[in-house]
């Protein structure tokens, strides 16, 4: 199965589409009532209002996940990948230079592509560090 029913990502997809918009009235109510209290026409969007408003408008983006199984549900891959440079800043209490801290990163980076590609971690950094011309790296082709 590459895509969740058809049926279910149809209800998935209304009671979500509700659920945001009946958020996204709520807070427009919240600020109405602000704006009588302060007496002016000026009260910005609270960002839980933007947020309602972007799930509403972006809906297929933000369920994606439903109709293309390679899509993660969520980013924590994402967070796991910064998550290793805070653990290493915390453990040595800095990154002593710029230089030092982009070098990191762009092997860091190297190595977590790798990983998700499926290539052999050890194996692509050696391809990387004999730099062969004839080699593309982490499936450049």
């Amino acid at each position: 199965m590459e895509a969740m029913p058809e049926t279910i990502r149809q209800r998935i997809g209304s009671l979500f589409e509700r659920t945001a918009k009946r958020a996204q009235a709520e807070e427009a109510e919240y600020m109405e009532r602000l704006r009588q209290r302060r007496g002016n026409d000026k009260v910005r969007n609270t960002k839980a209002f933007n947020l309602f408003k972007r799930l509403v408008k972006f809906k297929e983006e933000t369920l994606r996940f439903m109709t293309d199984f390679r899509i993660p549900f969520d980013n924590n891959g994402s967070e796991r990948d910064i998550r290793n440079g805070k653990v290493k800043q915390k453990i040595s209490g800095c990154i002593r230079n710029k230089k030092g801290s982009e070098w990191y990163s762009r092997i860091r980076s190297y190595v977590s592509s790798a990983r998700k590609q499926g290539h052999n971690v050890f194996e692509a950094l050696l391809i990387a560090m004999k730099n062969y011309s004839d080699q593309p790296l982490l499936g450049a082709e």
